[in-house]
């Protein structure tokens, strides 16, 4: 009878592999409640997360069903409700691109969102944290840091 790879038992290797990474999202989750959960609890939590504050306007029938569904599809893509990996349909890595690309483009929160909340958009300051937040925390997966 032959043994492919001679025997070897993967489970032990995928177990290192399991508990380096962990490791890893444990150093990138405390650089995230240290200098960027804040911001994300102020900028993003509203659609990403749990509603830190409903708007005047939200329990007008119209604007209530449009503010639900949009915080529906809105945590499809990312959800930060359980803090780093963060839920949705993209991998961790997915993510910070997609969160990097945002901050970059200026694309968040959507225009629509802007015109009803003033100030809702990300500070300059803001930006350059998440963006290193992010730089860091590909370097930590990616063993570069």
């Amino acid at each position: 009878m032959v043994f492919a790879h001679k025997g070897e038992k993967h489970s032990e290797g995928e177990f290192k592999f399991e508990e380096a990474k962990e490791e890893k999202i444990i150093r990138i989750n405390k650089e995230y409640e240290s200098n960027i959960k804040a911001i994300f609890q102020n900028k993003c939590f509203d659609c990403h997360g749990q509603l830190q504050s409903k708007p005047f306007y939200y329990d007008w029938p119209i604007a209530k069903k449009i503010i639900r569904d949009d915080i529906k599809k809105s945590k499809e893509h990312l959800d930060m409700s359980n803090g780093i990996p963060f839920g949705g349909h993209g991998t961790f890595e997915e993510d910070l691109n997609a969160i990097e690309e945002s901050v970059i483009s200026n694309s968040m929160p959507p225009f629509r969102y802007k015109v009803m909340n003033w100030g809702s958009g990300l500070k300059d300051e803001e930006e350059k944290k998440i963006i290193e937040w992010v730089k860091f925390s590909r370097n930590v997966l990616n063993g570069e840091d």
